[in-house]
């Protein structure tokens, strides 16, 4: 699932969006790659593991993506994903009891990369959610309530995300800092 890196030419330089996939890729790719290792329709093992994950990033980050979605005019929806998430793991007969340390940066910037993670993740659920279907597995809440309206509301927030004029090196600290956990959670995994 590897994306080619799009290099930002001199008239997209205000392009915040392209500018961030070019200096976060190598990051996303990570990513990618540990998800892609994890095999998260292998087994019910792996899926848990997979869900937990992101209910402690959604958990986690939730404060600041809606803090930017209720900015950006977007539907606040962490709330909605993380009961999704729950829904998933108690279906799969899973505790929810995960402790949560929650992120409540006070810098806008910061909050509008952490948000670009979690909002761009929507669009790698859809690939995800045709995967789970051809496993059979049939508690996917979750991967439906991001691919429900993942394209307009990702245009939404880019088109947001592009009229940023200044902040660069804290929207990009902001998402940093969102791949970096989810990199290492699956490093501790995949390390086990």
């Amino acid at each position: 699932m590897a994306f080619e890196v799009e290099i930002p030419t001199k008239n997209e330089k205000n392009n915040m969006r392209l500018c961030l996939k070019h200096e976060t890729q190598a990051l996303h790719n990570n990513a990618e790659k540990l998800v892609d290792d994890l095999d998260i329709f292998k087994c019910q093992k792996e899926y848990i593991f997979w869900l937990r994950t992101m209910l402690r990033l959604h958990s986690r980050y939730a404060l600041c993506c809606d803090e930017v979605a209720g900015a950006f005019g977007l539907r606040k929806n962490q709330t909605n994903l993380i009961a999704a998430l729950q829904g998933d793991l108690q279906a799969l007969s899973e505790e929810c009891v995960d402790p949560i340390m929650r992120h409540n940066s006070t810098n806008f910037n910061k909050m509008i990369g952490i948000t670009y993670v979690l909002e761009g993740s929507a669009m790698g659920a859809q690939i995800l959610h045709k995967q789970a279907v051809k496993s059979g597995l049939v508690n996917v809440r979750y991967m439906n309530s991001l691919r429900e309206n993942a394209h307009p509301r990702w245009s939404e927030f880019v088109e947001k995300l592009n009229q940023c004029t200044s902040g660069y090196n804290e929207i990009k600290s902001g998402a940093v800092l969102v791949f970096e956990d989810l990199i290492s959670q699956l490093d501790e995994y995949n390390n086990e």
